[in-house]
């Protein structure tokens, strides 16, 4: 992740309930587009990890390399 991005946790609270989230804006002067990355079924968390397949931080890592 560049040092000029810095993650910040979020969330959006409605009447259902609360979606928490990780935001990374990187630093520019162009309009950047936006991507939304949705965790799989189950028990991924937002990071890409869960119990069966173990921690690999794969959407992490995913999220890292687009504001890169």
């Amino acid at each position: 992740m560049t040092k000029s991005s810095t993650p910040a946790e979020v969330h959006i609270t409605t009447s259902t309930g609360t979606l928490y989230g990780t935001q990374i804006i990187p630093t520019s002067n162009l309009p950047e587009p936006v991507v939304l990355i949705i965790a799989g079924s189950g028990p991924t968390d937002r990071n890409g990890n869960n119990s069966l397949a173990g921690q690999n931080n794969s959407l992490k890592l995913l999220a890292e390399g687009l504001a890169d």
